[in-house]
């Protein structure tokens, strides 16, 4: 890894008090006529969460996408800053930023309350609301949300059930210890599902394979392919494990993705129209044997400089990158112009 990579890396698992906090207004990249503005809000705690939102990469990108249609986007990690902030264009539409776990865990902060009621009496829409994060930081509820839309998820597993191999994680949370045992052993506080093999092999190795579909609302702006190797006997695939091989990657790109783009696209389409307007990271399993999708769990997420991170030493040569994170951040503020939820009229005072 590069040094400039390593700094951002270590810049990014910083403590959010060490981050900057301040504002930024982008007012001065349009040069015609307003339409509007779009607002992004953090959290008094975590600011813009790495993991979320890489905001000195996304931000000037997407700023200057959204002011070639007439939109001022303006950034407040400090939601202090917001709510002090007088002029505030009209219409307006805030995207919330925060993690959908924090908040189910420790509920709504104080100063994120004022923010909504803020919204309400500027008429702003507002876009990853907190009932919708509460639904997509259980894996349970999004299951209650996703099912009835036609989306494939891995079986739930049950005492009075058949016996079969299943993967056990926690209800609440990403990137959590999981477990794989027979359903003779099951503990019902946890979140069990039929274990679904996605086991691929590349020159006489084996490798769980996961993709991370990126979308905004339903529309698909990247999708990023992850492997871990079986000899980990761990079926948890993650950035951090997915080896930088550019043939590998390449491989499993052909053999998985590129014949199921469409169908890929599909399930975006139909979980954001589910959801609603936001920034989403979908992650999906290809199951061996039968060739289907599974789609595991959502979640908020603007970009995943993570992957971009590692595999910076290959960019430009995988199938599944654009080469530059311009291209998608791009994508991604088309789509969202293109769904942005309709503002009601704003209430006074402001």
């Amino acid at each position: 890894m590069s040094l400039p990579n390593r700094w951002q890396e270590f810049r990014s698992s910083l403590p959010a008090f060490f981050r900057s906090r301040r504002p930024a207004d982008f007012s001065h990249l349009i040069q015609g006529p307003r339409a509007g503005a779009i607002v992004l809000v953090g959290t008094r705690k975590d600011g813009f969460i790495p993991g979320k939102l890489t905001a000195s990469l996304f931000l000037p990108i997407f700023a200057r996408a959204c002011a070639q249609r007439g939109f001022q986007v303006m950034a407040f990690p400090d939601p202090a800053d917001f709510l002090s902030r007088e002029d505030i264009p009209q219409p307006v539409t805030i995207v919330l930023v925060y993690s959908e776990v924090r908040i189910l865990r420790a509920g709504l902060d104080p100063t994120f309350q004022k923010v909504l009621e803020r919204a309400r009496r500027l008429g702003a829409g507002v876009v990853h609301p907190p009932e919708l994060g509460l639904t997509i930081a259980d894996k349970l509820a999004t299951r209650d949300q996703l099912i009835p839309a036609g989306i494939r998820m891995p079986e739930l597993v049950t005492e009075n059930g058949p016996m079969v191999p299943v993967f056990s994680n926690e209800v609440v949370g990403s990137n959590r210890p999981v477990q794989l045992h027979g359903s003779d052993r099951l503990d019902p506080s946890r979140y069990n599902t039929r274990y679904i093999d996605t086991v691929h092999h590349y020159q006489g190795r084996a490798y769980h394979v996961s993709l991370r579909a990126m979308a905004v609302g339903p529309t698909c702006v990247a999708v990023y392919l992850r492997a871990r190797a079986a000899s980990e006997k761990n079926p948890s695939v993650h950035n951090k494990n997915t080896p930088v091989d550019r043939e590998l990657l390449n491989h499993l790109h052909g053999q998985i993705v590129a014949p199921r783009r469409g169908e890929i696209h599909s399930i975006c389409e139909r979980i954001g129209s589910r959801l609603g307007p936001g920034f989403y990271a979908h992650d999906i399993v290809p199951e061996r044997e039968s060739g289907l999708l599974y789609v595991c769990e959502t979640g908020f997420k603007f970009d995943d400089h993570a992957w971009r991170n590692r595999m910076a030493p290959l960019r430009g040569s995988l199938a599944c990158d654009d080469g530059s994170p311009s291209v998608e951040v791009v994508r991604s503020a088309e789509a969202f112009l293109a769904a942005l939820p309709l503002p009601s009229p704003p209430k006074t005072p402001r």
